[in-house]
């Protein structure tokens, strides 16, 4: 990336033009996990034209998870019947289970939203996501959240929900974050998931989440509703 103005953006913010140098170093990682007759031809140029289309199209500022419906949907399906509410928190209710899986669905959600993909894909991929963390991880997360529910001021409450960001990155690995998404897409959509995902989370965090940071203390009403059910954990919880 010879162009230092723009190594830390959010990939959305750059012009076609950026972008095509900026995703040339993942181009061709992103691309090896799948088969040749998976991927009908398509040139660089025209790869980077869509994922520019994806991203303008798809990444205004994060969606409205609605991560409580995405939590309960868990819950009530049979098919994806995996929390395991009794191994969350010593003598944990299932409020305070819930209220916690909430919050961590929020975090990763905030994260999904800048990748250029529907929000239903969003929605699904989190809830494979929160499918890959159990309760010990779980547990591990419950003091950043009491960090964001008590920061005093709303720049130290951000950049603690990137505390928790970071947290989940760690437990799940970016191999599993692309693998979430690309099992909600086909072909070259799940390609141009893969590719802009390995980029876009690499970007952030090599400039150690300061990047991620900016994005996040725009004060999307994302933000603030993680904020909110971060208080509310800790509400069901009883450790307000």
């Amino acid at each position: 990336m010879s162009d230092q103005r723009f190594r830390f953006n959010s990939l959305y913010t750059l012009s076609e033009v950026q972008l095509h140098e900026v995703l040339q170093p993942f181009y061709e990682e992103a691309l090896s996990d799948f088969q040749k007759d998976e991927l009908p031809p398509m040139t660089y140029d025209q790869v980077v034209h869509e994922i520019y289309q994806n991203l303008q199209a798809n990444v205004k500022a994060p969606i409205e998870l609605e991560s409580e419906a995405v939590v309960a949907s868990l819950v009530a399906d049979d098919a994806n019947a995996f929390i395991d509410f009794n191994g969350l928190l010593a003598d944990a209710s299932g409020g305070c289970a819930t209220a916690v899986y909430v919050v961590v669905a929020d975090a990763i959600g905030l994260i999904l939203t800048y990748f250029g993909i529907k929000a239903s894909v969003v929605r699904n991929a989190t809830k494979r996501l929160l499918n890959e963390l159990g309760p010990k991880t779980l547990n591990g997360f419950m003091s950043k959240i009491h960090d964001i529910s008590h920061a005093s001021g709303f720049p130290t409450q951000v950049k603690e929900i990137l505390g928790l960001i970071s947290q989940i990155k760690n437990a799940l690995g970016l191999p599993a974050i692309i693998s979430a998404v690309k099992k909600e897409l086909t072909g070259w959509g799940a390609a141009l998931a893969a590719l802009t995902i390995a980029a876009q989370m690499t970007i952030w965090f090599m400039s150690d989440g300061l990047a991620l940071l900016a994005e996040l203390a725009l004060g999307s009403t994302a933000v603030y509703t993680t904020i909110k059910d971060a208080s509310k954990a800790l509400t069901a919880c009883n450790l307000a």
